[in-house]
């Protein structure tokens, strides 16, 4: 049992199937207003308004709240998420939808239009959405529409304007899941602490990535930042925007791109596995010839790293997110060689598997280093291994992301 604003609910789950309109009715009688049906085979679960004396039950979409104050956590999230790819046809729309509702959202909030309102969660109110999304996914019809009206619905019964990183972590976090492919998916908000520590405040900053995520904590932080995402669409920029109006979103591919003056901080995310083709960016790599052959291909890992030390300035600090072969195959070792005379290495924190690409068992590292014309003969590096109970302790993770930030700052005193 619980109560709601005056109305007492009931919880129903089922062994199978649902309930019947005959058991609604005797609810009704028990002046019970709200009945919940949950089981183990429902996305969500299905509510009914029980008020209406002498009326047939009424379906809602989601609880109605009239004063939204509290932001969704991680199950809400996960739920508007899955409703979404649902009603999607690919998972560029879902990105699309997702950004243009939370977008509605948050702008309804700043301008109390209240486009966004309790009535959303009623089953009959099928007209609400028209002029809160494009005129293609309000018209939709059957399941689809649902979900996406679900959405919405679970959407208005929370405050979405947020008011820390974590909450901002956590919009990035729903809109970098509606992406189906692993290799550019955005990077979740339990690695929010990585992206958003003292070290990345500075004059400029740019992040290459492709996809939203944790990964653009940090552009509030410096006073000129730019986010490259090459493969973003137009509503979901300007969401972006929304979020980080000091900061410029360039659709533009990190490997063709050349900052303008070289940048004090840089964070880079390659996209997993990718293998890089395009001629132009591998004649630009001190490895595009081995043996006195071409190649034909290079890891994007490789590429990324090499251009983001091409735009840094002298004692910037660059974030590399790398896979763990990259620092430990026999076949990069060249490369770790390569890397050694051109940085010097701040700090290299080892993550769970499949914490940046869930779904994987890939295993990744957050790859700190600075950039300098030459390297001290000896140096210290700081190590860590995260387990994945470490990401779920606000007091291990605010410790690590200190020690991350002492041994930037240790190194920048000796630049000095």
């Amino acid at each position: 049992m619980f109560e709601i604003n005056g109305i007492r609910g009931v919880c129903v789950r089922p062994r199978r199937g649902g309930i019947s309109v005959r058991y609604l009715e005797i609810l009704a009688g028990e002046h019970i207003g709200l009945a919940v049906i949950d089981g183990p085979d429902r996305l969500l679960p299905t509510v009914y308004d029980l008020t209406k004396m002498g009326m047939p039950p009424r379906r809602l979409r989601a609880l109605p709240v009239s004063n939204p104050s509290v932001y969704p956590n991680a199950d809400v999230i996960g739920a508007v998420v899955q409703l979404l790819r649902e009603a999607a046809r690919t998972a560029s729309e879902a990105i699309e939808l997702g950004s243009r509702l939370i977008d509605q959202k948050i702008d309804d909030e700043r301008k109390g239009s209240a486009r966004f309102n309790a009535a959303l969660a009623f089953e009959t109110q099928v007209d609400l959405l028209r002029g809160i999304v494009p005129e293609q996914f309000a018209a939709r019809v059957g399941p689809a529409l649902d979900r996406i009206q679900t959405a919405a619905a679970l959407l208005a019964g929370y405050r979405l304007t947020p008011t820390c990183p974590a909450e901002v972590a956590g919009l990035l976090d729903l809109i970098g899941r509606l992406s189906d492919g692993v290799s550019v998916r955005g990077l979740p908000a339990s690695l929010a602490f990585a992206f958003s520590g003292g070290w990345v405040g500075a004059k400029s900053l740019a992040v290459a990535a492709h996809a939203i995520g944790s990964q653009l904590l940090g552009l509030p932080k410096a006073d000129e930042s730019v986010a490259l995402l090459p493969t973003i669409s137009g509503s979901a920029i300007q969401f972006l925007q929304k979020l980080f109006p000091a900061s410029s979103f360039v659709p533009a591919d990190f490997l063709d791109w050349v900052s303008e003056k070289p940048l004090d901080r840089l964070i880079v995310v390659p996209p997993l596995g990718c293998r890089v083709t395009e001629q132009r960016q591998l004649e630009r790599s001190q490895f595009s010839q081995k043996d006195g052959k071409q190649s034909i291909a290079l890891g994007a890992e490789v590429l990324f790293v090499e251009h983001a030390l091409r735009n840094a300035a002298e004692n910037a600090v660059i974030l590399a997110v790398v896979s763990e072969g990259l620092l430990a195959s026999v076949g990069n070792s060249d490369f770790r060689e390569w890397l050694l005379r051109q940085a010097q290495l701040l700090a290299v924190i080892s993550l769970p598997a499949g914490s940046c690409y869930q779904g994987t068992s890939v295993r990744c590292s957050l790859l700190y280093m600075r950039k300098r014309a030459s390297q001290p003969d000896d140096y210290s590096i700081f190590f860590a291994e995260v387990q994945e109970e470490d990401l779920l302790d606000a007091t291990q993770i605010g410790a690590l992301q200190t020690a991350i930030d002492k041994a930037i700052e240790e190194t920048q005193q000796q630049c000095a």
